[in-house]
């Protein structure tokens, strides 16, 4: 209904009817019931067969949708009800007062809907209580399959070059690759430059695969035939110790109702906002605690000059005398990311940054501004070794993990041992959330979810049931893990290239100037105030990926648009660090340049890209609006597809607050640390995700043109008064 007190409105026979909060007006609608009821058996049983919900709305219309014999007709009239399904005056109101919000029926619909966070059934999110939305629903997939049959005959149609490789060039590539930074995606992208971006394995040791690096080889496994592709290849260590569980772990409906479950509190706008209010008030504490620990290398004159002892955070003295800061950002970006993932979806306070105040206070007190000040942290210690191990475990089968488990082999009890720490420490917050909720709802009369986590320990399964313990930390150690590790490492490598690149750290510390000195906010980001952090944001994420391969199994046979022909098991190779870095797409693509992401030299690249592939003007024209709508299969840092990171909105508006409130107040420089002796490039590895092994290494320095916000400026007034 649209208000508290306001009307709904439908249409008949050209007969206005108002629906308000005592429902339809009973006048006006009795030609309309009386209709209803006489048609309403046959319109039943068309409902039936259609497999739609019957409601006294749809049912007449499925009839007469049914009478219809052509095909044309019967898509034209579900495109019809479909276009009424909010409401049939186009306001957006359903016709039924108890129907639940717009927002919520969309977020259940599809994963790029708005939604509000409130805890519903687990259920509601294939189904939804209004039948106009269950037309609309029935609808779309009807016109979708018409729709999808078009597009893969389009894409199978348009042939593109077949490569194989033979078995023992591929076993060259799987030796060479035990030894590559980015393991099997640094052969892919070998593959690329010597055979073609597309190539055929004939696995000798395995399921048969198809690896590719090709935009439109990738959109044909990704788009138009993703149900063919939807369950994703997982390292059998990954899912024996999350026990089949979690966002990441699972497959099927299970993973599709936990993911739209998951998913809805970072795609609701009014939830951003309030994100946003988090991640800069945490990212403005640890600005805080390194300016005290500069104001206090200050104070007692400390120095160091080449001290590279490796600890966690040094300050020493440059030729001028003026104390600055080498710090492993590597460790600092962790911290501050798991405070704000778990306060954003758990509303939890990890306190890791205060950690960090206390250690950096520490080593700048110590002689020599080197002392060791590291407190244990069995959290980041438990996510960052079981990451580590699963990276060394990635191919053991679950069968011999469980020998090995038998048998204490070192390796698996670390493992196991690192995840039981996991699973203590994510349950503890279920265990605290749950009393919280139980209280609240005692002393309230109802719940209202204000995160992630009370939207899980409130739904319920299809029967009714309440989720399990093992379903609530799968999603919980998923969401903290993902959340963190990502953030922290774009923040790492955005900081990292700006500190070498001068021009450009200027240009984006105008940018953050421009603000005035207050806080950023989300509406900065989503109007463009911040938009070459954006694409800096971007532009790291392109050159160092989160993940390095997001593989996907065949359902079942098919044959790609380069002519492979793919058995139901087989591999399909993908990998988000090979298409960032592949040269048939990007130019000069180890380069760091964030002016790609200008929208003029996007529309370029696709252009270019499309005339040399043969394609259509129309084809063209749908790369380049792709591409431009962050909807295209050539940039694909969290993945691509049904099974893409749920969070990878969220993470680069988060990233770019982020970094916009650390150059508010600092001023960032390369570091002379022996692990970046080699200029630009940045050592890293991939176990789950991308890690900095050797660390990333920074000079700071406070402002001293800092612009003052308001906040400051009545501070220090205040302050002035009292003395």
């Amino acid at each position: 209904a649209e208000g508290a007190g306001g009307a709904a409105h439908a249409t008949r026979g050209g007969r206005r009817l108002s629906a308000g909060p005592g429902g339809v007006d009973v006048d006006r609608a009795a030609g309309w019931r009386a209709r209803r009821r006489h048609r309403r058996g046959r319109g039943e049983a068309s409902m039936r067969a259609m497999g739609l919900r019957s409601s006294p709305i749809a049912a007449p219309r499925a009839a007469g949708c049914a009478r219809r014999n052509t095909r044309r007709r019967r898509v034209q009239a579900l495109r019809s009800l479909g276009s009424q399904a909010g409401g049939a005056d186009g306001s957006g109101a359903c016709p039924l007062g108890d129907a639940p919000p717009r927002d919520v029926q969309a977020a259940a619909a599809t994963p790029s809907s708005t939604a509000s966070p409130d805890a519903e059934p687990l259920a509601s999110a294939s189904a939804s209580s209004c039948p106009y939305s269950a037309a609309k629903g029935a609808a779309e997939e009807v016109v979708d399959a018409v729709g999808k049959t078009a597009r893969l005959a389009a894409a199978r149609a348009r042939k593109l070059p077949r490569v194989d490789l033979d078995s023992a060039t591929f076993l060259q590539s799987v030796i060479k690759a035990a030894t590559d930074p980015a393991g099997m995606a640094g052969a892919m992208l070998d593959w690329s430059d010597e055979h073609g971006m597309t190539v055929g394995i004939d696995n000798p040791i395995g399921p048969a695969c198809v690896a590719t690096v090709d935009p439109e080889v990738v959109e044909y496994v990704c788009y138009h035939n993703a149900s063919n592709y939807k369950d994703r290849m997982l390292p059998d260590a990954f899912r024996y110790v999350t026990k089949y569980k979690g966002l990441t772990g699972s497959d099927g409906e299970y993973n599709r109702q936990h993911r739209l479950l998951c998913q809805k509190p970072f795609l609701y706008q009014p939830n951003l906002h309030d994100f946003a209010g988090v991640i800069t008030g945490r990212v403005d504490e640890l600005v805080s605690a390194w300016g005290e620990a500069h104001a206090l290398a200050e104070e007692r004159g400390v120095g160091g000059g080449d001290n590279h002892s490796g600890e966690y955070a040094t300050v020493a003295a440059d030729d001028g005398g003026r104390p600055y800061m080498r710090v492993d950002m590597n460790e600092h970006s962790q911290r501050v990311t798991l405070d704000i993932i778990s306060m954003v979806a758990f509303k939890h306070d990890f306190a890791q940054v205060e950690r960090t105040r206390r250690e950096m206070l520490t080593a700048t007190s110590s002689s020599g501004g080197g002392g060791s000040a590291w407190e244990p942290d069995e959290l980041l210690d438990a996510y960052n070794e079981s990451s580590e191990l699963m990276g060394q475990l990635f191919i053991t089968p679950v069968p011999l993990i469980k020998l090995m488990s038998r048998l204490g082999v070192e390796k698996i009890r670390r493992l196991e041992e690192s995840y039981a720490t996991l699973e203590r420490v994510g349950m503890a917050l279920v265990d605290k959330r749950r009393t919280e909720l139980a209280e609240r709802a005692e002393r309230e009369g109802g719940i209202r979810a204000e995160c992630l986590l009370d939207t899980l320990v409130t739904a319920t399964n299809p029967d009714g049931s309440p989720l399990s313990n093992d379903d609530l930390w799968g999603d919980i150690n998923d969401i903290m893990a993902a959340g963190h590790r990502t953030q922290a490492s774009a923040m790492c490598v955005a900081l990292y290239h700006m500190s070498r690149n001068p021009d450009l750290l200027a240009a984006a510390t105008a940018q953050v100037d421009a603000l005035g000195g207050r806080c950023p906010t989300y509406e900065d980001v989503k109007e463009g105030r911040l938009e070459l952090l954006e694409r800096v944001v971007k532009e790291g994420l392109r050159l160092h990926a989160p993940i390095n391969l997001f593989p996907r199994l065949a359902g079942g046979d098919d044959e790609m648009p380069t002519g492979h022909k793919v058995q139901k098991g087989d591999f399909i190779l993908l990998s988000s660090y090979a298409m960032g870095r592949n040269g048939r797409v990007w130019k000069d693509p180890l380069r760091f340049d964030p002016d790609r992401f200008l929208p003029d030299n996007l529309v370029r690249m696709q252009e270019e890209r499309g005339k040399a592939l043969g394609l259509s003007e129309k084809d063209i024209a749908r790369q380049v609006q792709r591409i431009l709508n962050g909807r295209d299969f050539v940039y694909t840092p969290f993945g691509a597809g049904p099974r893409s990171c749920i969070g990878g909105s969220f993470a680069q508006m988060s990233v770019a607050l982020i970094l916009a409130t650390c150059l508010q107040k600092f001023d960032f420089r390369p570091s002379t640390h022996e692990a970046h002796q080699f200029g630009e490039a940045l050592p890293f590895n991939y176990d789950t995700t991308i890690v900095f092994t050797e660390g990333v290494h920074l000079e700071m320095r406070p402002r001293v043109d800092a612009p003052v916000s308001d906040r400051e400026s009545e501070a220090e007034a205040e302050a002035a008064g009292h003395a």
